[in-house]
């Protein structure tokens, strides 16, 4: 299960930097404090708490799921437009250029790495009092089949 857990994080910034053709953005499949405040990215961070529910179901070949949060972060010359891109990267459907949301659901199973990706919370959004880096957090929860597992 270990290993799934590090595809799921690489497979979720590898589908996102493919179908979200936004420019001057990174993808990371974990936090890089090297880029913290100067760059435009999304990042796969673990949720806090609950990151990993091996107990989906029970069996060898049961279901557990991997909670994380992307951390979508715009740094631009002013506050407005940094703010519009958080938004349009937050909507979905007709209208929403660079949706994050319609990159990750066009292959749910991330090119087979998962059986399916929810989205069970709300996206919280924030700017640093430092940098006026606008920040936004996206819950997903990612479903994975377990492989021979002996719970």
């Amino acid at each position: 299960m270990a290993g799934q857990v590090v595809e799921v994080h690489r497979a979720l910034a590898k589908q996102l930097s493919e179908r979200l053709k936004v420019n001057n953005f990174n993808f990371l499949a974990f936090p890089d404090a090297s880029t913290m405040r100067t760059d435009n990215k999304i990042e796969v961070w673990p949720e806090p708490g609950d990151y990993i529910d091996h107990w989906g179901t029970f069996g060898e070949n049961g279901i557990a799921a991997v909670n994380v949060r992307l951390r979508i972060q715009t740094v631009m010359g002013d506050a407005i437009t940094a703010g519009e891109l958080i938004a349009e990267l937050v909507s979905c459907g007709s209208g929403a250029q660079w949706s994050i949301w319609d990159a990750l659901l066009t292959d749910h199973t991330l090119g087979g790495v998962a059986e399916e990706i929810q989205l069970p919370g709300t996206v919280e959004f924030d700017v640093d009092d430092e940098t006026y880096a606008h920040v936004a957090w996206v819950p997903l929860k990612v479903i994975l089949r377990k492989s021979g597992a002996g719970v």
